[in-house]
């Protein structure tokens, strides 16, 4: 098993994406004259929060774990995780003698 290290701007990078997802999401009700609209305003809110915890639980799963399907590019690795409707590449280096991998970048593509 590889320890996992996450830099700063994946973490602002993730938080950014989910804040965009949260208000394209909140948006769509604005003008609504919907009954409920603030139970199904709290349901994105809960489901954004929820897709955050799966976001950080599947980085550990699949980058903690030996062998990994990746690819080698110029700087460091890069491998997909498919999660929901979304592929997140990641973008990693590792210190294979001290069993580290560290996330440097990531990006997020609907599927």
């Amino acid at each position: 098993m590889f320890e996992l290290k996450i830099t700063e701007i994946v973490f602002i990078k993730i938080d950014n994406f989910l804040s965009s997802y949260l208000n394209a999401s909140l948006s769509l009700f604005d003008d609504s004259w919907i009954d409920n609209v603030y139970i199904i305003r709290q349901n994105y809110i809960k489901t954004v929060s929820n897709f955050r915890d799966d976001i950080f639980s599947s980085l550990h799963k699949i980058l903690t774990e030996e062998d990994i399907i990746y690819k080698r590019i110029k700087n460091g690795i890069s491998t997909v995780i498919s999660l929901r409707n979304w592929n997140l590449f990641v973008y990693y280096t590792e210190d294979k003698k001290q069993k580290i991998r560290f996330i440097e970048d990531i990006e997020f593509n609907r599927r």
